[in-house]
């Protein structure tokens, strides 16, 4: 999975509309250690950008 540039361009950010694509979108992301994030369209809400650290490896910098 190749690092997304900032700002991400829209065509970039899966589409996780339905209940198998969020799964698929979120599986893939904890599958490569990345942020997880996608959008999805519901009609009476329109567009929902949803995103997730949590599928992201941590990495330790030091002792606090």
């Amino acid at each position: 999975m190749q690092p997304l540039p900032v700002p991400c361009p829209a065509h970039l950010i899966p589409d996780a509309t339905g209940t198998d694509a969020f799964h698929d979108v979120y599986r893939n992301a904890m599958a490569h250690n990345a942020v997880f994030g996608a959008t999805e369209s519901e009609a009476h809400l329109g567009v929902i950008v949803e995103g997730s650290c949590s599928t992201a490896a941590l990495i330790p910098v030091g002792r606090v």
